[in-house]
């Protein structure tokens, strides 16, 4: 059996738990009580991803497979 090399490695084991990342009990709350609470104003990703300290793709990703839905969806 041959060794993978060490970058391959790390890449191969991010990829595998970015896939099944999702939000956390707490940050989910967290999102869906600032959504409730700015249904009045208008919701940018921007502000849901600096929320919890990501990058908008990265808090889209989170979102979606932790609610089924992309954040846009939701809203609607």
């Amino acid at each position: 059996m041959g060794k993978m090399p060490v970058l391959q490695h790390i890449g191969a084991d991010e990829g595998q738990i970015a896939h099944d990342a999702r939000l956390s009990q707490q940050q989910l709350l967290q999102v869906l009580d600032y959504l409730n609470d700015h249904l009045d104003q208008e919701i940018k990703l921007a502000n849901l991803s600096n929320l919890l300290g990501t990058s908008q793709f990265h808090f889209s990703r989170l979102f979606r497979q932790s609610v089924g839905l992309s954040p846009y969806q939701y809203l609607l």
